[in-house]
């Protein structure tokens, strides 16, 4: 029994140093990398009527002590189209680099007079999503 009991010990210390091993997945990533930038035109026939460009920043940040692709996506109507009705969208996302899924994503709509923002943190070892949001009702301009 003396014999078995640190060899119960030390195996009893393994498992519980695997059960503690970080646990999220392991996805490789072939698709996109640091610094890439990525650009479309929204055309209706001949004429273009917007634009929208995805930025991958091209260092590594850290959220939620995980590092972290940070991709910024642009959108936006061109100056004619903007009489009608003017769109200026962000969305942002921290993308985790071993596990490729969101840590943190913005959005900030402006379009027209309506404005939206909202950050949502997730928590994927809880499956959880925490949600800021701050939206502003119809902004009025005021000619000064």
């Amino acid at each position: 029994m003396k014999k078995f009991f640190p060899v119960l010990l030390i195996l009893t210390l393994v498992i519980f140093g695997f059960a503690t091993k970080d646990r999220m997945r392991q996805v490789p990533n072939d698709s996109f990398g640091t610094g890439e930038v990525l650009k479309y035109k929204v055309h209706y026939g001949p004429i273009t009527v917007a634009e929208a460009v995805i930025d991958v920043s091209p260092t590594i940040h850290l959220i939620n002590d995980r590092p972290c692709y940070k991709a910024t996506v642009y959108g936006s109507t061109n100056s004619f189209f903007d009489l009608t009705i003017r769109v200026r969208d962000t969305w942002q996302s921290y993308i985790d680099t071993a596990a490729i899924v969101p840590q943190r994503s913005f959005r900030n709509i402006e379009e027209g007079k309506y404005r939206k923002r909202e950050t949502v943190d997730f928590d994927h070892y809880r499956n959880k999503a925490y949600m800021e949001k701050r939206s502003a009702l119809k902004m009025l301009r005021k000619n000064i």
